[in-house]
């Protein structure tokens, strides 16, 4: 049989000093140690996120502050004699006052014109008897609620506050706050209100003013009351898309007004009709809009323009000459051939009126002489001094028009030529008659 023996100082060495191995940690498992820390503290604060927790906390008291407020309001207009539920056109916020009853010692957003804001001094707005924050007597009625003050923003600062307003003409009302939690902002924007900005509720979501409102719906009758809906409901559409008016209040957009912001250019698929045009680039007098192969419009020289100058009815040319069936006009009217052409070949210049005929006045404008159509006798042509036929002046030849007894006559001194040769006179001759 094996036996061993163990002193007393084997005994205290081998209890109570046992052998070791003694060993380090390497860097790389250090290394491995600090990362595996890092990922766990991070971990550890995303989950928790205190700031986050906090936000949510006060949001939760938000939504179960003002969902028990909306209640009590359904509640009171079920009742016989409901109690005043405030006045249109003001802002209601839960922000205490002691020295305006407009909130002025708070800086809040301007509110548009014709609209204010109320607040309740330190030591009322949290009363439920309609001296509070919210303007109706909460107490009024069998439906009254049983808490004793009224519900206020978990901070209840500038930035955060609950707000009412009410439309005295319709009887809806809108109650909301401004959530703080990102996992929130959903709730806010899916409300069915017209305003990210903020969570509401109530009878009509559309009430609360925004500065600088449009206060139109879209083609849908959908409110799209403020810059924030706007640029959701732009957002939607077709990027492009020019909005105009199918209402009094109403707004849509189409592909037939499309702008292209990269370019600068507007596209309009129609007719445009306007009781104006004016095309700035490079304008000057006299000339035309004509456009090149992409219809690109420009101001340009007219081809061939007209030295005619137009005044009124009037058209008039003083400078040069003037050549008809001639490039060289060497008078002030210079006409090759005539002005009609007859069937025969024969080329002329025909005169056709009342009394038609060619007026010849001297430089001065004193001395005349005409050659004219008499109309008033028989057609005759007649070649005298004065103003034309029927003006009472004298006629000094005479020649018989056709159809007429003595056609062909020429009359001196008279305008009824019996004979082939008629004076009217003395004849004075010289050299002879034959």
């Amino acid at each position: 049989m094996f036996k061993y023996k163990l002193s007393c100082k084997n005994f205290i060495k081998h209890y109570f000093f046992p052998r070791q191995s003694v060993s380090a940690f390497t860097l790389v498992e250090l290394l491995i140690v600090v990362g595996i820390l890092a990922v766990l503290s991070t971990t550890a604060v995303v989950f928790l996120n205190p700031l986050g927790q906090l936000q949510q906390a006060r949001d939760s008291n938000r939504l179960t502050g003002l969902e028990s407020v909306r209640q009590t309001l359904s509640l009171l207009n079920l009742g016989n004699s409901p109690p005043s539920f405030g006045s249109s056109n003001v802002i209601y916020v839960s922000l205490p006052d002691d020295t305006s009853p407009n909130c002025a010692s708070w800086n809040l957003p301007a509110p548009p014109t014709g609209w204010s804001y109320a607040c309740q001094n330190e030591a009322n707005f949290k009363k439920v008897n309609g001296s509070g924050w919210l303007p109706i007597d909460l107490t009024s009625t069998t439906f009254s609620t049983t808490s004793a003050v009224l519900p206020t923003d978990p901070q209840n600062n500038t930035t955060n506050y609950y707000y009412y307003v009410y439309d005295s003409t319709t009887g809806a009302y809108e109650l909301g706050a401004v959530l703080e939690a990102d996992k929130n902002q959903t709730l806010a924007i899916n409300d069915g209100g017209d305003n990210p900005g903020f969570w509401e509720l109530g009878s009509r979501l559309s009430l609360y003013p925004t500065t600088g409102s449009l206060a139109v719906n879209n083609e849908s009758n959908q409110p799209v009351s403020n810059e924030s809906s706007l640029l959701a409901y732009a957002q939607a559409a077709l990027t492009g898309q020019v909005a105009y008016f199918i209402g009094t209040n109403q707004i849509t957009g189409s592909n037939d007004f499309f702008w292209n912001d990269s370019t600068k250019k507007l596209t309009v698929a129609g007719t445009i009709e306007s009781t104006g045009f004016k095309l700035t680039t490079t304008p000057t007098a006299g000339y035309v809009l004509t456009s090149d192969t992409s219809g690109v419009g420009t101001w340009q020289a007219a081809a061939g323009g007209s030295q005619w100058i137009t005044s009124g009815s009037n058209i008039y040319f003083n400078t040069g000459n003037v050549g008809i069936g001639t490039t060289g006009p060497g008078t002030k009217l210079d006409i090759l051939g005539g002005l009609t052409s007859e069937t025969d070949g024969s080329q002329r210049i025909r005169l056709r009126g009342y009394s038609a005929g060619l007026e010849i006045v001297d430089k001065d404008n004193v001395e005349n002489f005409y050659i004219a159509i008499d109309d008033d006798d028989s057609n005759n042509l007649k070649i005298g001094p004065g103003y034309g036929p029927g003006q009472g002046l004298g006629t000094y030849l005479t020649i018989k028009s056709s159809g007429v007894a003595g056609a062909g006559n020429v009359g001196i001194g008279t305008t009824g030529p019996s004979y082939k040769l008629d004076v009217s006179g003395q004849i004075n001759t010289s050299g002879g008659l034959c």
